[in-house]
């Protein structure tokens, strides 16, 4: 028995090295799947994405646009085009709720769940001076308000170098539900410009996370998926101050 157990010990570090490596492959496969079907459909709505929209202070992402589960504005009930059908692949393999949401069919489904999208406030993009987004305002409040936020991503400035989809998560946190557990939850968008959510502006303070071995995977708008660490996403034309470390606390860079 003393052997065995001397195996096994040895054996785990291989085995998580070994897991956590297919994880964050089958996380870079499922981003790629991802810009490629937000590329198809900017293609589709005149080079528009919807990043995320706001109705009366609740919020919705990107992914239900993308399934095909809302349509591009909040007027009308119509499913629109799948351009990536709702599953798994919405989610990293990493996170530690992402089973459940699996087995509870949140991927592609739920509002706020998924990959983080590149959000920026307006006043961010005015001091970056890169204008490849657009905000929609119907100028009204209470529960009449519409806000949408769109990205377009054929006018970002060097789009290699720009992030579209990440590992983004919110602040660890006990949930009252739908789980009922302490833990960093899938946030569906981020922004390298805002630390935790405080001014309105963006929704549950979603920061890049450093998922795998303190790197994360990110996609840019030029199409191409890697993993990358936090020093080489702050010294990137992104320049991400705001990030979440392996464990989904907060850790922000000068």
């Amino acid at each position: 028995m003393t052997i065995i157990a001397l195996l096994i010990a040895l054996l785990l570090p291989t085995l998580r090295k070994a897991r956590e490596a297919a994880e964050a492959a089958t996380c870079l496969s499922n981003l790629r799947q991802l810009t490629i079907g937000n590329v198809t459909y900017a293609y589709d709505h005149e080079g528009y994405v919807t990043a995320s929209s706001r109705s009366g202070g609740g919020w919705r992402h990107w992914m239900v646009y993308l399934s095909g589960r809302q349509p591009v504005t909040w007027s009308g009930t119509a499913r629109t085009t799948a351009y990536v059908p709702a599953g798994p692949v919405y989610g990293c393999p990493s996170f530690e709720v992402y089973d459940i949401n699996v087995k509870r069919n949140i991927y592609g489904n739920n509002e706020r769940y998924a990959y983080g999208m590149y959000s920026p406030r307006p006043e961010d993009q005015d001091k970056r001076g890169w204008g490849f987004d657009e905000y929609l305002d119907n100028g009204q409040s209470g529960s009449s308000e519409r806000v949408w936020y769109y990205l377009l991503p054929d006018r970002a400035p060097a789009p290699a170098d720009v992030g579209w989809l990440a590992d983004a998560s919110t602040g660890v946190r006990y949930w009252g539900w739908p789980w009922s557990l302490r833990t960093a939850l899938p946030s569906g968008n981020w922004n390298p410009d805002q630390g935790d959510y405080r001014n309105g502006r963006l929704d549950w303070d979603g920061r890049i996370r450093l998922i795998h071995n303190e790197s994360a995977n990110v996609s840019y708008m030029d199409g191409h998926a890697e993993r990358q660490p936090a020093d080489d996403l702050h010294d990137s034309a992104m320049n991400v101050r705001y990030f979440r470390d392996q464990d989904g606390n907060g850790l922000t860079y000068p």
